[in-house]
């Protein structure tokens, strides 16, 4: 099926922030997890345009977002809280804390994993983010495709072997059914 998304992008430059309209077709695979319940995720953006536009898009694309937060400590709570499947993470977070340190403290606490997003991709960063066993990193501003592609493997390897306490909307393995 072919979707075309329209999306609005928000993206930081210092103090200056640019608004990006961009219209996209992309050719859709089936993203929802065999339960076929939708994959629950957790957006952590601290700008609140870009969090609406990948609220929009995941929403586009049948995922069903639990939750928007801004900062590390509401983040690591909301994970807490809400068990989402998936956590979208974006780097620089308001705060003293940033996206990085929020990840591997909800990866250490829930097992919960996360797709890192960044308009910063230094080789620095990256490797920080890679500590975190996430399942992507994609670039801002968001790109429909990136986004499918990431989600992607996370639905994959989530019905492979969940990295987490069971989800509702994950099947369980065999052995725990019995």
């Amino acid at each position: 099926m072919v979707i075309i998304l329209r999306f609005l992008v928000c993206r930081s430059l210092g103090s200056c922030k640019i608004a990006v309209t961009a219209l996209y077709a992309i050719t859709m695979t089936d993203l929802t997890p065999a339960s076929d319940a939708p994959l629950r995720i957790l957006i952590i953006e601290d700008e609140s345009l870009a969090a609406m536009a990948l609220e929009e898009i995941l929403g586009m694309l049948g995922f069903a977002v639990v939750g928007i937060e801004d900062n590390a400590d509401a983040a690591v709570e909301a994970a807490e809280r809400l068990r989402p499947d998936v956590v979208m993470m974006d780097i620089r977070l308001l705060g003293p804390r940033d996206g990085i340190e929020a990840a591997a403290a909800i990866r250490e606490r829930t097992g919960i994993r996360c797709i890192f997003t960044s308009a910063f991709g230094d080789p620095e960063t990256r490797h920080r983010a890679a500590e975190c066993d996430p399942f992507g990193f994609v670039r801002k501003p968001y790109f429909p495709a990136e986004l499918q592609r990431a989600l992607g493997h996370a639905v994959d390897t989530l019905r492979e072997a969940p990295a987490q306490a069971p989800s509702p909307t994950l099947p369980r393995p065999r052995r725990e059914r019995e």
